[in-house]
């Protein structure tokens, strides 16, 4: 299947510009989606420009001396299709031309070269370029279009897996790299330095994943390694068990309890036994999204593996419901549910490093998933 490439730039005596991408796109291998190809449709063109946007798996823009259109919003045309292609997590290219600008171009440029995250930004002299340079840009992008497909079923075949706490539910997430590679040499899995890095980003104060006052055992593997908190029931009644497996490929696995690790009443064992706050599994997952944030930072600096799919799932979940701000109580209705492992969504998710920098929509959605399923 050939990614799609959307085509974003002026219209007006930029035809030359629009079918020298054309040409570059379908040789690197892509489909190119081009507004003037589109047929007549009953909807307004910025509605059906907006569609084509979100049906690509590429965004180009082209931008030379002229802004364009600027649209009811206040913005430019083609600012809203860049827009759209960020909150759609497209792939991203841009392409500037070498010359005077007008005020709302040279607006947008600077709002391009700002963009961190992956944002690829060239510039070129006149249309003659542009083939050869998008050619060029996309090829790499069409080698590792549709190998996502693997690792979304490494994360649903890792996510069926179970990681157990004595008594307690368990929250399980997995992250996967959508292009495929080596983010970790395989020897390196078992050099101090990996060892120490991740045992710095998981005890750093803003994260907080492992606890200094709970023994780790690692384990090295073929081509993971394996560090595990263990954490039986202490001086405060308590538990803070942790298992973190990280693949050379750049899989990471994080398993963390959400029952047994707040103490909100002398028998908290009995609210913990029947209910699982979602307080808890928000805050596992702010841990856990930022650890993951922080590790691909320190691993690969320069985003290569900008994009990845994710899930989590609870496990051991017993009798308990998900309840908002619990409080201990006498009775407590109990889930009669063969529930399993339980995943928050059906397929995995794809994100980008900004979600995880502002990861409280992608965990709110987790947590109105599980809620749904675990609905009494």
């Amino acid at each position: 299947m050939k990614p799609r490439v959307f085509v974003s730039s002026v219209m007006e005596n930029f035809r030359a510009y629009r079918e020298a991408a054309r040409k570059g796109i379908i040789a690197a291998g892509g489909e190119p989606i081009l507004v003037e190809d589109f047929p007549s449709l009953p909807i307004a063109p910025r509605t059906a420009c907006l569609d084509a946007v979100a049906s690509c798996d590429v965004y180009v823009v082209i931008v030379g001396e002229r802004g364009g259109w600027v649209t009811p919003s206040g913005k430019l045309a083609v600012e809203e299709e860049y827009e759209e292609a960020v909150k759609r997590k497209l792939r991203l290219l841009a392409f500037i031309e070498e010359v005077g600008r007008d005020k709302e171009a040279a607006r947008f440029v600077a709002r391009l070269s700002d963009y961190v995250g992956g944002l690829f930004r060239t510039t070129f002299s006149g249309p003659d370029q542009i083939q050869s340079l998008i050619e060029s840009a996309l090829v790499p992008i069409d080698k590792d279009h549709g190998r996502g497909r693997t690792n979304m079923t490494k994360v649903l075949e890792r996510l069926a897996d179970t990681f157990r706490v004595d008594y307690e539910a368990v929250l399980r997430t997995v992250f996967a790299p959508e292009r495929e590679g080596q983010l970790v040499d395989p020897v390196a899995l078992e050099s101090p330095q990996l060892f120490a890095q991740l045992m710095e980003i998981g005890h750093s104060a803003g994260i907080a994943l492992f606890s200094y006052e709970c023994s780790k055992e690692k384990e090295i593997g073929v081509n993971e390694i394996v560090i595990t908190q263990k954490n039986p029931r202490g001086h405060r009644d308590t538990v803070e068990a942790v298992r973190l497996e990280l693949t050379s490929e750049g899989v990471v696995v994080i398993d963390t309890n959400v029952t047994g690790k707040v103490h909100r009443a002398d028998d908290h064992g009995s609210l913990d036994s029947m209910v699982i706050a979602e307080e808890d599994v928000y805050a596992e997952l702010r841990k856990i999204f930022s650890f993951i944030l922080t590790l691909f930072e320190n691993l690969d600096p320069y985003c290569r593996y900008d994009r990845m799919l994710y899930n989590a799932a609870l496990s051991n979940i017993g009798y308990r419901n998900l309840e908002a701000n619990p409080r201990p109580r006498q009775s407590y209705q109990m889930s009669m549910r063969d529930a399993g492992v339980v995943p928050a969504f059906d397929h995995p998710r794809l994100i980008i490093r900004a979600d995880l920098q502002t990861p409280d929509d992608e965990i709110k959605a987790a947590i109105t998933m599980f809620r749904r399923r675990l609905k009494p």
